[in-house]
This record gives structure tokens, sequence and C-alpha cells, in this order.
């Protein structure tokens, strides 16, 4: 098993630009780390009092700028449940670090008197795949992408009488 500190340990994370494709703005972020590079939003969620805030993080692993505002899933890579873990603890580093860490906005990091008060990952902020082995050979693990179970059973009975 691959320590978690190790996964995204060269990843430099820098701002790429404001999305406005609802009524709130969501922040672009590039994350680089080795030979891979892939974006993730961030939506700033202001306090009551108007200068501390909370950053919601959406859409981690988008393959493309562009993709920014969807929901859809093809847009986005797959990571193992490590990977998954190492991102949430990179990007809590990140944006609860000092305000002076490269890769972040001036606005609202830099200039005023608001503070990062925590960093909120909401379901489904990264597509995560499952592995399993193969029924025939030993051909090793393959990714699985993790479908929604229905509601209930379908039953051919009670759906036509």
């Amino acid at each position: 098993m691959i320590p978690t500190q190790t996964i995204f340990a060269d990843a430099i994370i820098s701002h790429d630009g404001v999305v406005h494709w609802t009524l709130t703005p969501w922040e672009i972020y590039l994350v680089e780390s080795g030979d891979e590079r892939f974006w993730f939003e961030a939506r700033i969620d202001y306090a009551e009092d108007g200068q501390d805030f909370r950053i919601v993080v959406w859409n981690f692993g988008l393959n493309s700028r562009q993709g920014a505002g969807g929901r859809a899933g093809y847009w986005r890579r797959d990571f193992t449940y490590a990977e998954a873990r190492a991102a949430k603890a990179m990007l809590s580093s990140f944006f609860l670090g000092s305000r002076y860490t490269p890769g972040l906005p001036d606005l609202p990091f830099r200039n005023g008197r608001g503070r990062c008060t925590g960093v909120d990952f909401p379901p489904d902020w990264i597509s995560t795949a499952w592995w399993r082995k193969r029924r025939r050979g030993n051909e090793g693990l393959i990714p699985v992408r993790r479908l929604k179970p229905l509601r209930r059973p379908y039953d051919p009975k009670r759906e036509h009488g």
C-alpha cells in the first residue's frame, strides 16, 4: 500500500481563473503532478460577517478546463480510495495553510481581514473506482466504475401485472 503522503507529494496547485456558470462564481485550479495535469473547482462560501469563508471543492480530476461547471462523470478521471484520501489531505493543507501559499488567488486569501475556516468536500466531489479481480484467469486488477443502486430491485411481475 502506498502511503497517502507520497501520492501527491510533488503536486503543484495553481489558480487558473473563474467560471460563472451559476450565480455564484467558481474558482478553477490546476493540479500538476509529474506527467499528469487536471483541474478542480472550488466555491467560496462567506460567513455572516462577510469576511471569513469556507471552501467547497467540487469536480476534482477534470480532464479539461472546459469541463468546469458540468456534473457528468465522463469529464473526470477516476481515482483510487487512497488517492482520494491523499487529495483531501492535500487540498485541506493547501487552503488552510498560510495565506501566502503560492497558487492561492489574491481575493479573498491575501487581501482583507477574513480567513479560511474550513474546506468542505460534498458527496461525489471526486470519482473513485473500486477494484476487483477478473473472473477468468489471473490477469490482475481492473478498474470498475461503481454504479448507483436502484431504489428497489426490478420486479417484472410488479411492473406488468
